[in-house]
């Protein structure tokens, strides 16, 4: 039953996508008074969305919550960029709520999917969430890197970590249990169209490594240049969840 109540959310998201780009009209400029340029990538005429425009079609045509410096950093991209500049450098989830599992699995139809588990905002998580935003980086298009954190305010806990990568709350622990994560900073691996790869415990450069390794050996994508210098030696582990 769980598995057909996500089918059915992912069905809604994909038509509400579709029905976002075949309806780009003027009248979405009215409603919120920013020119066709703010959500694509031309002037005029519609086109092809940036992030901004990712960001309205996924959260119900609407800007609210929305803030352009951690939207536009867990796109991979400089704040008030436009046009071609703004269309996203890594695999962009633009919704902000979740919950988490479904936002996963929504995630997982563009690709295999990296989670690292959060819990607040310590000096070891800023440092993990800015390692793994490198490997966002690094990747592309080709994977996507999402937080996990059972605080029901991932929101504001995205922000306190920097806005690097988007965070969805899973407060029944669905995910982690889904994907055997036990504390704080566990990182996981999801093959495309959602299923378990590995769950490695805690985040280091070892760990990384063996993600990637997974990731080319599983998901047949090459490994791409990471400054493995950047990842921490040590491993950083949090709280149990």
């Amino acid at each position: 039953m769980k598995r057909i109540a996500a089918s059915v959310y992912v069905s809604v998201v994909a038509l509400g996508t579709t029905a976002f780009i075949a309806e780009a009209r003027p009248i979405y400029t009215r409603k919120e008074n920013k020119p066709c340029g703010y959500c694509h990538t031309r002037t005029s005429g519609g086109g092809e969305r940036g992030f901004r425009g990712m960001y309205y079609g996924a959260n119900g045509l609407s800007f609210d919550d929305f803030e352009e410096k951690r939207e536009a950093l867990i796109a991979g991209l400089i704040p008030n960029t436009e046009g071609k500049d703004s269309v996203p450098k890594v695999s962009y989830n633009g919704n902000v709520s979740g919950p988490a599992a479904q936002q996963i699995q929504v995630a997982a139809l563009r690709g295999p999917v990296v989670l690292l588990f959060v819990e607040k905002a310590d000096d070891d998580t800023k440092a993990a969430v800015k390692s793994i935003a490198e490997v966002a980086k690094a990747y592309g298009t080709q994977v996507t890197v999402l937080g996990v954190a059972k605080s029901e305010t991932a929101l504001a806990l995205s922000d306190e970590l920097g806005g690097l990568i988007r965070v969805y709350s899973d407060p029944e622990l669905v995910v982690a249990k889904k994907f055997k994560a036990s504390q704080a900073l566990d990182v996981a691996l999801v093959a495309k169209l959602g299923e378990p790869v590995k769950s490695f415990e805690g985040y280091s450069r070892a760990n990384v490594d063996a993600v990637t390794k997974l990731l080319a050996a599983g998901e047949k994508i090459q490994t791409p240049v990471i400054d493995m210098a950047k990842q921490p030696e040590k491993t950083l582990r949090g709280a149990k969840l």
